[in-house]
């Protein structure tokens, strides 16, 4: 039997982890952490966003449309393990377990941008670092009944699909220069 919160996606996000890592990223023009709503107070580093396209791709559209998918991660994760999502929109004035949450979501879908960015340059996606996601699995007491639940995988394991291309978050912790 599945352990407690053993829910699909096991991680919070971890169902756009692959293409996010597969777009092109770059660091913003302006302070993009101005324009945060949803992850405000989970996002305390400089972001990387995806690629402008079009001329709707201000600095302040491409951080809304991420916090969106960012927010709609959490509720979904949320509905998940049975939590009614509209009772926990303030994430800030809950328990652990759901700040864990919105932290890993604002940290996969807000990354933090490397140490070396320069502003309109193309950076590579940065994961979550491991402890992020270890604090998530502790607050939320994440168990499962086989290794699905490992933050960083052990040599030989992988997730099972449609995750199997994922190969764990980051083994550093943060604070990071090359991680979340």
């Amino acid at each position: 039997s599945a352990g407690s919160n053993c829910v699909n996606p096991v991680f919070p996000g971890l169902q756009d982890v692959m293409d996010l890592k597969a777009s092109t990223w770059t660091c913003p023009t302006d302070d993009a952490r101005q324009y945060l709503k949803f992850c405000a107070g989970a996002v305390n580093y400089n972001v990387s966003l995806p690629e402008a396209k079009g001329a709707n791709s201000s600095v302040k559209e491409r951080v809304l449309h991420m916090e969106e998918a960012a927010s709609t991660a959490y509720f979904y994760h949320l509905a998940g393990m049975n939590l009614e999502a509209w009772d926990y929109r303030n994430p800030a004035e809950h328990d652990q377990c759901i700040q864990s949450v919105w932290k890993m979501v604002c940290n996969t879908y807000l990354p933090q941008s490397p140490a070396y960015c320069k502003p309109g340059k193309t950076v590579h996606y940065q994961l979550p670092c491991g402890n992020v996601c270890r604090k998530y699995q502790a607050a939320c007491a994440v168990e499962c009944c086989d290794e699905s639940v490992q933050c960083v995988l052990d040599q030989g394991v992988s997730f099972k699909a449609p995750y199997d291309d994922f190969k764990g978050y980051s083994k550093q912790d943060a604070p990071s220069s090359q991680y979340t």
